[in-house]
């Protein structure tokens, strides 16, 4: 289910126990203060939730396939969000997967996380 972002908005108000517009608001704040660390090269860190930041991604030539042509794409820095291991762990439980935390990257069942 993808969640609205004014139903996101109405659920950060009922947390909050305030109205609808300071819920939008909260959620704004949050959203324009992360883009703008990230935009500036730095990385933020919400233990709980995960690490926002860039990455390089080297210079590099594309072929466009239905046109043939190369193009060169300069090397530049893009988003990353890397999950904390409380958010997987809160993903795994409601999805049902199975994760055997006494040995590393070892997982039972059939099921595997992308």
């Amino acid at each position: 289910m993808q969640v609205s972002l004014d139903t996101f908005n109405r659920r950060v108000a009922a947390r909050l126990g305030t109205v609808v517009p300071m819920g939008r608001e909260a959620v704004r704040a949050v959203v324009h203060e992360l883009a703008d660390v990230v935009a500036a090269g730095d990385t933020v860190t919400l233990p709980t939730l995960g690490q926002f930041g860039t990455k390089r991604v080297g210079a590099k030539w594309v072929t466009v396939p239905n046109l043939g042509t190369r193009h060169h794409i300069e090397a530049h820095r893009v988003p990353r969000f890397r999950a904390a291991a409380p958010l997987k762990r809160r993903v795994r439980a409601a999805t049902g997967s199975t994760y055997h935390e006494g040995t590393k990257g070892t997982k039972q069942g059939s099921e595997t996380d992308g």
